[in-house]
């Protein structure tokens, strides 16, 4: 008896629907794309049950023969290549033809279907992948097609699938991505007879992607725009979406949609350049919320890596993180990226935060400027003397090399009032008050001033030598490392079987743990698979220099020093937040002081 033959043709359907057909959501994204490729303008998505009961797609789209509508179920079948060469040109969203045949072999399906101009449709029922029947019907042109019992014959498929919310929220998900990217179809989605979705035709991209964030985001929405010049970039690329400011932030990525040639996916190094656009500008753990579309010759994509057709893979991927980068960095240049108080009559929250709302409070309710129990000096307009010395610091800061765009200049023209608890500043702006963290806005003008010097980093000697033990792993990434760290002011040396010496420390870290600093190194290394580059462990190392050095919370400023500080901050470039992301400002408008004070 032969130990290998051939699998039944029932159970092969069943082994590739288990590819495609993941779950609900992944019916629902195969025929709402179906139903795009069909020029559709308006699309009916009604679930019941979160899709385990009913899924129904309708469409006014061109519709089917009823031969095409019996091909169309068979593997392999598909009207969208013919030939290899179209493989490497794709710009239908469906073009594998294993979408249908799969679905139909896990669920009970009944699809109505009519070619425009065709004088009658044709109803198909399918059961677990067998044709019941199949017959013309009249109907209007277009298609509809109802799922249901999906995974009724694959019962361990349809155990473990989640919760009705759950997978409603997946659907929720993944229509709302696709409505987005398309505002040119009217779509509507139902679960149990309640609408979900219901965004009607226009031709405003930002009016559709604003209808799915909502009007609080809306109002921050920033428009992302980056076309590549093809006679000399490395690839033809446009870049269009939008972005949310900093201070709009999740602590997953669940609000990030991308888009390639309209078609959403998912892709690591998008993902990555994105976040990277924001370097410095949110703090580590926070993920910003994007939707973002590019455009690109099909050649240059390939779309078909996965069965579901969610992932891509681009040939020029290095070329393409960089774009993106570019794109979101380009967008922050002369945009307002200040948090606002939008509501001071709100619970005082605890922490630095509450400090500051709490002054804020005070100074509103005494009525006449002078905050209640707060510490404040109101200083005068005179000049600063020149340079800033800070105490128990290596650094000064100097006349910067940076300078403000004039739009910036508008919109920052501060003028400090005075220091509450001596950790924060209080200036007038154009538009209302600011509230400036000291120590945050200190952090960013050191971080820009190391940036931009391209000497070598220098070394302050230990007293007593540190040794440092590490185990195998540890060990090798160490040796590896070992060079980029001394370019950055360590000196670092092995010192027999996985002990090493660290001798020296870069100048300005002496009160910090060298030890810990060196540790967290190479443990990112290793979480991340790879070693930094040499040019991201110094900027690694520049964080934690400005954040040592910088002045601290609680630290009193002369006048002088308040003055010349906030002059600094508004010559670097990203004024906002502080290395680490934490904003190192808040702003409170006139509008709002108006409307607190019933003036309006």
């Amino acid at each position: 008896m032969n130990r290998i033959q051939v699998l039944p043709e029932h159970i092969a359907n069943k082994i590739a629907a288990g590819e495609v057909v993941q779950r609900p959501a992944s019916v629902v994204k195969e025929l709402v794309e179906n139903s795009i490729d069909a020029e559709s303008t308006k699309i009916i998505v009604e679930i019941v049950g979160g899709g385990r009961d009913l899924i129904r797609i309708a469409d006014n789209g061109y519709g089917m023969s009823k031969e095409d509508v019996r091909l169309a179920f068979e593997r392999h079948a598909t009207s969208k290549i013919t030939t290899v060469a179209d493989l490497d040109t794709i710009k239908s969203f469906g073009f594998r033809g294993e979408a249908l045949p799969s679905i139909a072999a896990v669920s009970q399906v009944e699809i109505v279907t009519c070619a425009k101009d065709a004088a009658s449709g044709t109803l198909l029922r399918i059961d677990g992948g067998v044709v019941n029947e199949i017959q013309d019907i009249g109907a209007p042109a277009g298609t509809d097609i109802m799922i249901r019992n999906l995974f009724f014959n694959v019962p361990a498929r349809r155990k473990f699938l989640k919760t009705t919310i759950t997978e409603m929220g997946h659907i929720n998900h993944i229509v709302s991505r696709i409505a987005m990217s398309h505002p040119h179809i009217a779509f509507k989605l139902t679960h149990n007879g309640s609408e979900i979705i219901n965004v009607q035709q226009t031709d405003s991209l930002m009016e559709r992607v604003s209808s799915f964030l909502g009007q609080e985001m809306a109002n921050d929405i920033l428009p992302v725009h980056l076309l590549t010049d093809c006679d000399t970039a490395p690839l033809p690329l446009e870049i269009t979406g939008f972005i949310l400011p900093p201070a709009h932030t999740r602590p997953n990525r669940d609000m990030q949609s991308i888009f390639v040639n309209n078609r959403y996916i998912t892709n690591k190094t998008i993902s990555h350049a994105i976040y990277t656009g924001y370097h410095t500008l949110i703090p580590g753990g926070r993920y910003p919320i994007a939707v973002l579309f590019l455009k690109t010759d099909p050649s240059t994509v390939d779309v078909n890596v996965h069965p579901t057709k969610s992932e891509v893979r681009f040939h020029q991927e290095r070329e393409i993180h960089q774009l993106v980068v570019k794109a979101v960095r380009e967008t922050f240049i002369n945009a307002n990226l200040m948090p606002k108080i939008l509501d001071t009559s709100m619970p005082v929250p605890g922490g630095r935060e509450g400090r500051i709302q709490e002054a804020i409070q005070g100074y509103f309710r005494s009525g006449q400027g002078e905050m209640a129990g707060a510490d404040l000096r109101v200083y005068s307009d005179k000049q600063s003397a020149g340079f800033l010395q800070i105490r128990d610091s290596q650094f000064e800061i100097r006349d910067s090399k940076y300078v403000c765009s004039d739009k910036m200049e508008r919109l920052h023209n501060l003028h400090p009032l005075g220091q509450i608890h001596n950790t924060y500043i209080i200036a007038q702006s154009d538009d209302g008050i600011c509230i400036i963290d000291q120590h945050a806005a200190h952090e960013r003008v050191l971080y820009e001033k190391l940036m931009a010097q391209d000497r070598e980093i220098l070394s302050q000697l230990m007293l007593f030598p540190i040794s440092l033990e590490l185990d195998y792993k540890e060990s090798a990434v160490m040796l590896e490392t070992i060079p980029v760290l001394n370019e950055l002011g360590f000196k670092i040396e092995e010192f027999g079987q996985n002990t090493f010496i660290i001798r020296a420390v870069p100048v300005g870290m002496e009160k910090s743990d060298p030890k810990k600093t060196v540790l967290e190194i190479l443990h990112d290394i290793q979480d991340t698979g790879k070693a930094k580059t040499s040019s991201e462990l110094r900027e690694t190392m520049i964080i934690s220099m400005s954040c040592k050095t910088a002045i601290k919370a609680g630290q009193p400023l002369s006048d002088e020093e308040v003055n010349f500080l906030v002059q600094q901050l508004m010559k670097t470039q990203q004024p906002h937040t502080c290395p680490h992301g934490r904003p190192t400002m808040i702003r409170l408008g006139v509008d709002e002081l108006e409307k607190r004070f019933m003036r309006r």
